[in-house]
């Protein structure tokens, strides 16, 4: 019994963190998001795909710095607009 009682424990513990953890990159995540939703040229970009601001701020380097994999911009009517992910 005491080792099923530490493994509870030491499972929840680690479910804690865990959770902890999620929570964190989502709130770092809306906090991005935030950013580029009320910044000019993604306003621009999303009227006018610009290949210059592509190539500006959604290279592999850009997207590694905002500490995403992928990037979605998707217009009111839920259509996707441009999509890009960090080649592997």
């Amino acid at each position: 019994n005491s080792f099923g009682d530490l493994e509870r424990e030491q499972a929840q513990k680690q479910i804690l963190s865990v959770s902890a953890t999620v929570k964190r990159l989502g709130e770092d995540l809306h906090r991005s998001s935030v950013d580029w939703a009320q910044w000019d040229d993604a306003y621009a970009f999303m009227r006018v795909r610009s290949s210059r601001f592509i190539d500006s701020n959604l290279s592999d380097p850009a997207l590694k710095n905002m500490g995403v994999d992928a990037i979605l911009f998707v217009r009111r009517d839920g259509k996707l607009w441009y999509s890009t992910q960090i080649k592997r």
